[in-house]
C-alpha cells in the first residue's frame, strides 16, 4: 500500500527508528528457570484474565474474525509458550472499563501499558518491551510545535484512560483536553478542527493515518515522554510479576526482530521517485553549507559561552550563599516529593544535614504524620474532592495555582514538633509541565508564643478578679476591664473618658491624695489601702496598686491601677487557712496536714519509745458509684464514709482523706497489732452497712494496709509506703479485707516493677515470639485456622508464659503496643503461610480489653492487613464475653465497624462471661469458643455436659459456628462429635506450636490428607 503525504513517510522513518533503538536496548536470555516457590503460585492460578486494548492497531486488536491480533498479541503467545499457559483474553470491554477491571480485580494484567504514577496505585509493572516516541500531531497548516509550552490554551486530543491522558492531566494543567474513545477518534478530531493537536504514540498514529487517508496530518513536535510498554500486574500479584519478567528476558532478539518485521515492515514504491531524490541531495548541500557556518559560529559562541558559565557560576556561589544564610527552610523536591535540595537554613531550623536528606520522602522526613492527615481533611472539605494524607496534601492547592501559605508543624531531627509559615511553589520547565516542589518554610515559634503570650494576656486582664483601670499622663481614664466594673456597678461608657475621682469616697483628705502622687511621680509607685465609692453609694475598702508605665527615655505614657475589694479579707484568710489544711467536701485534714501530724507522731513515739500505727485505706467499687449514679452521688457518699470513720475511732487517732476515695488514720497509744486489726476490721464492717443516699441503698467496701512504727519503718516516707504497698497487697488478694504490710510485700512489689521495666525492654528488643495452636475443622479433618499466642523469650528467665505477664499488661497500659505487635506479626506470618502453599488457613488474634475499646481499632486492623497484604477473610479476631458486656451498646457499634470491614468475630471463653440472650442475639459475631474450664470434665460432670450441649444448640440455631478449646482426650473428642462441634482446638491435636514447627506440622498433615 502506498503511503499518503510525505509526513506518512517522515513518519515511517522515525518509526524504523525507534524500533531499531528499542530492538537494540532489548535483553533477551535463551533460558527460563522459575523457581519451586514462581511454579508452585502458577498451578494454584490456572485462570489468568488479560485486559487488553481492543482497538489499538498495531499493538493489539480484535479482528473482524474475532481474534486477538497485534504486536503485542504475538509477545503474549511468546509468553504463553514459555510458561505453559494460556492467558483468558477479554475482549469484551472498552479501554477504560479493561483500566476499571485491572483496580477492581475483575481482571488480572494489562498486556502493554505504559506505567504512571496513577496505575503504579493498583499495578506493578514489568520492564518495558516496546517502545515508541510520544509525538505532537497538528494540521499540515499549522507551524512546528516545540514541545507542551506551544500548546498552552490549546485544546488537545488524548485517548481516554490512556498514558497522555495522565500524563498531561497531571503535569500539564493548564491545557484543555478532549477525551477521544480511541487514536482514530482523537486525530479525526484535529483534521477536522475540533482539536488543535493530538498527543500519543507514533506507531499508532502511523497505522491510524496509514488505515484512514488523513492526509491533512503531520507530526508537528515531541514530548519529552515515550511510549515505554510493558505488561502491568494486580498489585497483590507481586509473584506474577517477576514471572513474567523472566519469560519476557527469555525472548530473543531475532524473536523480537521477527514481531517488529510481522507489523512494522514499511513498503515503499518501487519507481524512483526523483523529486524526492532531488530534494534529498539539495538537503544535504544545504545542511553542509550550514553546518560550515554553523562551526563558525559556535566556536565564537563556545568562547562567550565559558565567559557566561564563569559569571553565572558566580551569580549561583552567590545566590547560594544567599540561600544558605537565610533564617528560613527552602527545600526543594522532585515530582514524587523525593528531596532535591535543602539549604542551610533548612538544616539549622531541623538538625539534618543535606548530604543526610538527600533522595529521601519531604513527607516522612520533616512533616507530623497527624499534622498532615488533619490538614488532609481539611483540604478534602474546602477542595470537595478526597485528599490523600500524604504528598497530595502538600502540593493539591500549588498544583491547581491557588494560593497556598498555611501554618504546619515540622519536625526535627530529634522528633520535637515545632509551627511554621509555609508556603509552596510548584517548579515548571520550559514545556511547562510540573517537574518538581519549592517548599519555604519560615518558623513561627517566636510569633506563636508572643500571640499565646499576648491572648494570655489579654484573657488575664479580661477573667482577673482584680479591678484594672488605665490612664492617661494626665489621669483620664482609657480603658477598664470587666471586674472592675462589676466591682463599682458603672457601665464602660461612663467610665472611659472620665477622671477615677469619679469614685472618690470622702474618706481621705487631700494630704492623702497629695503623698499619693509625690511618691507616684518620684518611685513610679503607689500601694495601698483605700477607700472608694461604688455607683450605689456604698463605701468599701480596697488594696490599691499604681503603677507608671514609661518608655525608654522615661516619659511616662500611662498609669495603670489595680484595685481589690477587701472588704470580706478577713473571713477569706480564714478560709484559705481550711482550704489549706482540710478537705473542703469531708472537713477532714488534707493531705497537707496529715505528713505535718504523722511527722509530729513520729517524733514523740521516737522520744517515748511507743508504738504507732498507721492505716491505708482505699475504697472498692467507689468509681461504679460514680459512673452510674454521678459525682454528686459520689460526693455524698464520701462525706458519709468520712463519719463513719471517725465513729471507729478515738479522740487521740486521726482520720484524713488524701483524695479521691483514700483515706489514712493515724492510731497512737496502741497495745498490740491485735489491737489495730480490731479496729481495722470495726472499720470494715462500719462501711460495709448499706449507705442510703438520695433514697437508693448502695453497698460498698474497702481495703486497708497497715504499717507498724518502727517495726515497718521510722520516717514518713518509708512508712506510708509501706501502708501503701500492704494496701494494694489487700486489693490484689480480694478487697474487703486488711493486710499488715511484710517485707515480702516489699519484694513482690520491686519484682512487679522489675518486671514492668523487663516487658517495655521486651518491646523494644524483639523479645516477644507468637506461637501458632491448630484448630481443625471436624468435616474435612484439616486445620482450617490457627490461634496466634504470645511468648516471652526473657534473655535471662527464658520462656515466660502469658499469665505471667498479660495482666501486668494491661494493668500498665503496655497492651497496646503488644495487642498491635501481635496483630501486625499474626498477619504477617498468615500471609506468608498462605504464599507459601496454606492459601485458605485464617489465623485468630486475641484482642485485649483496652484494644478494643480503642478508636484507632478498625484502622489498625486494615493498617495491618494492607501493609501485610494478608486477605481480610483470612483474619479473625477474638474478644472475651466480659469485655463486650461492660458496655454492651458500644460493643455492639464497634463489632459492627469491623464486620463493615469484612471482619469475623469469635467470642472467646464462652460461658463465662454471663451474656444474656437478648444482648447475645444482637452481636454480629461469627462463632464461639467454649471455654475450656467446661471442656476438662465434659465426660464426668453433667452440669458441664448440659452447659456444652446447650451452647453448641444454641449456636446452631443462631448459624453460629462451635469450637471447643481445650480438647485433650479422645474421650472429650468423641464427646463433641456426636454434639456436631464444628472445630477443636487442643493439645489432643497439637500443643501451640513455633512458625517453623508449624509450617512442618502442616506439610506432615497435606501429606496425610494426600495420601
Amino acid at each position: 500500500m502506498k503511503t499518503p503525504g510525505y509526513a506518512l513517510k517522515l513518519v515511517s522513518v522515525l518509526l524504523m527508528l525507534s524500533l531499531y533503538c528499542s530492538s537494540a536496548i532489548a535483553n533477551a536470555s535463551s533460558q527460563l528457570a522459575l523457581t519451586p516457590s514462581e511454579q508452585r503460585w502458577l498451578d494454584q492460578h490456572p485462570a489468568i484474565r488479560l485486559a487488553i486494548d481492543i482497538n489499538w492497531a498495531p499493538f493489539e486488536f480484535i479482528d473482524d474474525a474475532g481474534q486477538y491480533q497485534g504486536m503485542a498479541s504475538e509477545y503474549i503467545a511468546l509468553v504463553e509458550k514459555r510458561l505453559g499457559i494460556q492467558f483468558q483474553v477479554d475482549t469484551t470491554r472498552s479501554w477504560s472499563e479493561m483500566v476499571d477491571a485491572v483496580k477492581t480485580r475483575q481482571l488480572d494484567l494489562f498486556s502493554c501499558v505504559v506505567k504512571t504514577p496513577q496505575r503504579q496505585e493498583f499495578a506493578q509493572f514489568t520492564q518495558p518491551y516496546i517502545t515508541f516516541p510520544m509525538v505532537i500531531v497538528t494540521r499540515d497548516d499549522e507551524h512546528f510545535i516545540d514541545g507542551l509550552k506551544d500548546l498552552r490554551g490549546k485544546t488537545v486530543a488524548v485517548v481516554n484512560s490512556y498514558a497522555t491522558h495522565d500524563l498531561l492531566a497531571e503535569n500539564a494543567p493548564n491545557l484543555e483536553l478532549f477525551l477521544g474513545d480511541n487514536v482514530r477518534h482523537g486525530l479525526e478530531a484535529v483534521s477536522n478542527g475540533q482539536a488543535f493537536a493530538f498527543v500519543g504514540n507514533l506507531a499508532a498514529i502511523g497505522q491510524v493515518i496509514k488505515e484512514t487517508g488523513l492526509s491533512n496530518l503531520k507530526v508537528s513536535g515531541q514530548t519529552p515522554w515515550r511510549f515505554e510498554l510493558g505488561m502491568a500486574v494486580r498489585s497483590d500479584w507481586p509473584e506474577l510479576t517477576g514471572i513474567l519478567q523472566k519469560a519476557l528476558d527469555s525472548i530473543s532478539s531475532e524473536e523480537r526482530d521477527q514481531i517488529y518485521n510481522n507489523w512494522f515492515r514499511l513498503e515503499f514504491d518501487q519507481q524512483t521517485d526523483y523529486r524526492l531524490l532531488g530534494l534529498v541531495v539539495a538537503c544535504s548541500l544545504v545542511l553542509v553549507l550550514v553546518f560550515l557556518f554553523w562551526n563558525k559560529r559556535l566556536q565564537e559562541q563556545v568562547q562567550r559561552r565559558r565567559r557566561v558559565e564563569g559569571k553565572l557560576k558566580d551569580s549561583r556561589n552567590f545566590q547560594a550563599t544567599i540561600l544558605n544564610s537565610a533564617n528560613y527552610s527552602i527545600i526543594s523536591t522532585d515530582i514524587e516529593g523525593r528531596i532535591r535540595s535543602f539549604n542551610g537554613g533548612a538544616e539549622r531550623m531541623l538538625g539534618h544535614q543535606e548530604k543526610d536528606v538527600l533522595g529521601r520522602p519531604i513527607v516522612d522526613l520533616i512533616h507530623s504524620r497527624e499534622d498532615v492527615r488533619k490538614h488532609a481533611k481539611r483540604l478534602t472539605e474546602e477542595l470537595g474532592y478526597p485528599i490523600q494524607p500524604d504528598l497530595q496534601t502538600l502540593t493539591a492547592k500549588a498544583r491547581r495555582q491557588l494560593p497556598d501559605e498555611e501554618e504546619w508543624l515540622y519536625l526535627r531531627k530529634d522528633g520535637g514538633p515545632f509551627p511554621v509559615q509555609l508556603s509552596n511553589t510548584c517548579v515548571v520547565n520550559h514545556d511547562g509541565q510540573i517537574t518538581g516542589f519549592l517548599f519555604v518554610g519560615i518558623d513561627i515559634s517566636q510569633r506563636k508564643g508572643a500571640e499565646k503570650r499576648l491572648q494570655l494576656a489579654h484573657k488575664v486582664i479580661e477573667n482577673t478578679s482584680e479591678g484594672i483601670v488605665v490612664t492617661d499622663p494626665n489621669g483620664t481614664i482609657v480603658d477598664v476591664n470587666p471586674a472592675h466594673l462589676r466591682t463599682m456597678g458603672y457601665s464602660r461608657d461612663e467610665v472611659i473618658g472620665n477622671n477615677p475621682k469619679l469614685w472618690k469616697s470622702g474618706r481621705h483628705d487631700q494630704t492623702f491624695y497629695q503623698n499619693m502622687w509625690r511618691q507616684l511621680l518620684k518611685e513610679g509607685i503607689w500601694e495601698g489601702e483605700i477607700w472608694d465609692r461604688r455607683k450605689d453609694g456604698e463605701v468599701f475598702p480596697k488594696w490599691l496598686s499604681i503603677n507608671a508605665i514609661k518608655d525608654d527615655q522615661g516619659t511616662v505614657l500611662n498609669y495603670v491601677a489595680l484595685s481589690t475589694d477587701i472588704t470580706q479579707q478577713k473571713a477569706t484568710e480564714q478560709e484559705l487557712e481550711n482550704l489549706a489544711f482540710y478537705d473542703p467536701l469531708t472537713q477532714l485534714p488534707n493531705r497537707t496536714l496529715f505528713k505535718d501530724r504523722l511527722e509530729h507522731e513520729l517524733l514523740i513515739a521516737k522520744r517515748f519509745n511507743r508504738p504507732l500505727g498507721l492505716m491505708f485505706l482505699d475504697l472498692d467499687r467507689f468509681k461504679d458509684v460514680n459512673d452510674t449514679l454521678g459525682h454528686d452521688i459520689g460526693d455524698l457518699l464520701l462525706e458519709k464514709v468520712a463519719r463513719r470513720l471517725e465513729g471507729c475511732l478515738r479522740a487521740s487517732d486521726t482520720v484524713c482523706r488524701l483524695g479521691g476515695d483514700e483515706f489514712t488514720v493515724i492510731l497512737t497509744e496502741i497495745s498490740s497489732p491485735d489491737a489495730l486489726a480490731h479496729v481495722a476490721e470495726n472499720m470494715i464492717a462500719a462501711i460495709n452497712e448499706a449507705f442510703v443516699l438520695n433514697n437508693q441503698q448502695v453497698f460498698i467496701s474497702t481495703s486497708i494496709g497497715i504499717a507498724l512504727f518502727p517495726e515497718d519503718g521510722l520516717d514518713f516516707g518509708t512508712l506510708t509506703r509501706h501502708a501503701d504497698i500492704a494496701m494494694y497487697k489487700c486489693k490484689d488478694a480480694g478487697r474487703d479485707n486488711y493486710s499488715f504490710y511484710t517485707a515480702d510485700m516489699n519484694l513482690q512489689n520491686q519484682a512487679r516493677i522489675s518486671m514492668e521495666s523487663d516487658l517495655r525492654r521486651a518491646l523494644e528488643q524483639d523479645q516477644l515470639e507468637l506461637h501458632y495452636q491448630p484448630i481443625v475443622d471436624m468435616s474435612s479433618g484439616k486445620v482450617v485456622t490457627v490461634e496466634a499466642l504470645v511468648r516471652w523469650r526473657h534473655p535471662l528467665k527464658g520462656l515466660i508464659m502469658p499469665q505471667q505477664f498479660i495482666p501486668l499488661a494491661e494493668e500498665t497500659g503496655l497492651i497496646i503496643p503488644l495487642g498491635e505487635w501481635v496483630l501486625k506479626t499474626a498477619c504477617r506470618d498468615t500471609a506468608q503461610l498462605n504464599i507459601d502453599g496454606w492459601p485458605e488457613l485464617k489465623v485468630s488474634v486475641n484482642l485485649s480489653g483496652r484494644q478494643f475499646q480503642s478508636s484507632e481499632l478498625v484502622d489498625s486492623v486494615v493498617k495491618n492487613l494492607t501493609e501485610t497484604g494478608l486477605s481480610v477473610k483470612n483474619l479473625q479476631l477474638e474478644i472475651t464475653e466480659s469485655m463486650i458486656m461492660h458496655d454492651v451498646d458500644e460493643a455492639i457499634e464497634i463489632m459492627k465497624q469491623l464486620n463493615s470491614r469484612g471482619l469475623k468475630i469469635s467470642i472467646d471463653d464462652f460461658g463465662t462471661g454471663y451474656s444474656s440472650l437478648s444482648h447475645l442475639k444482637n452481636f454480629p459475631i461469627h462463632s464461639l469458643k467454649i471455654d475450656r474450664a467446661f471442656i476438662r470434665d465434659i465426660t464426668d460432670d453433667k452440669d458441664d455436659e448440659a452447659i456444652v450441649d446447650t451452647i453448641i444448640s444454641m449456636a446452631k440455631a443462631m448459624d453460629l459456628h462451635v469450637t471447643a478449646e481445650g480438647v485433650e482426650t479422645s474421650e472429650q473428642l468423641d464427646y463433641l462429635l456426636k454434639r456436631h462441634c464444628d472445630l477443636i482446638q487442643g493439645y489432643y491435636f497439637s500443643k501451640p506450636l513455633a512458625l517453623p514447627q508449624l509450617k512442618s506440622y502442616l506439610s506432615q498433615e497435606s501429606q496425610s490428607v494426600s495420601a
